[in-house]
């Protein structure tokens, strides 16, 4: 019953120690993910090359090409990023 009691306080101590190594790395500047780089990251699945990018251009071509649009906008003078 001890053996059992000693490993369940272990296990609960190595996910309090991970718990807090993740909130360290998330919380402490320039080690974390920006969020800029975070929306980047996050359109790279769905970009679209465009030319002097402006907002209502970038609008036209998500709906262009996905059907739909509720967020697009340039990340670049020469990237438009669909989200939806």
């Amino acid at each position: 019953m001890q053996e059992l009691a000693t490993h369940h306080l272990t296990t609960m101590k190595n996910s309090y120690l991970l718990l807090l190594l993740v909130s360290f790395l998330i919380l402490s500047p320039g080690l974390g993910i920006k969020t800029g780089e975070l929306a980047e990251a996050a359109c790279m699945m769905s970009p679209i090359h465009l030319p002097n990018c402006s907002h209502e251009a970038c609008v036209q071509s998500c709906v262009e090409k996905y059907g739909e649009s509720i967020n697009g906008g340039c990340i670049d003078n020469q990237t438009c990023c669909c989200e939806f």
